[in-house]
């Protein structure tokens, strides 16, 4: 156990694990352990990206293939924001534009959709129009507030 302090309050840490005391400090485990749980953030966040909270299929080779599916539907939708938010600040830089208070991102969960459209919607959006469309809907980046 550890007393940790925090602000005036006092707390103790109990950390279990089977790696020697001999090899690792108690500092060294509070890092690795702060390091993994940022890994358990982001894969939590990824499920929820994905959609993956729900999975349709009960057979193994049903669900691996879903996973896939959707692994490679959100590979895709990455490289087309990174696309247009490169375009976006590159034809910002040639109009010498005022920096905002707050940096603006594309809205991933309306790419989702937009490029769900594109696909599986003909004659919604032409490649170019999705494009525009994408520039114009963003949000902001608020690296002091949790992400919604």
């Amino acid at each position: 156990m550890t007393l940790v302090k925090c602000g005036e309050k006092e707390s103790f840490i109990t950390l279990f694990t089977n790696l020697s005391a001999d090899s690792f400090s108690t500092d060294d485990l509070k890092k690795i352990y702060r390091l993994r749980w940022q890994i358990e953030i982001s894969f939590r966040d990824l499920k929820r990206e994905l959609g993956l909270e729900h999975i349709h299929g009960r057979k193994k080779e049903v669900v691996i293939g879903e996973v896939y599916a959707k692994m490679t539907i959100y590979n895709m939708n990455s490289r087309i924001r990174n696309h247009v938010e490169k375009r976006k600040k590159t034809r910002l830089r040639l109009e010498r534009a005022v920096k905002r208070k707050t940096e603006r991102k594309i809205d991933f969960t309306f790419l989702m959709a937009a490029t769900r459209s594109f696909f599986w919607n003909e004659g919604t959006y032409t490649g170019a129009g999705l494009i525009k469309l994408l520039e114009r809907k963003t949000e902001s980046v608020r690296p002091d507030r949790p992400r919604r």
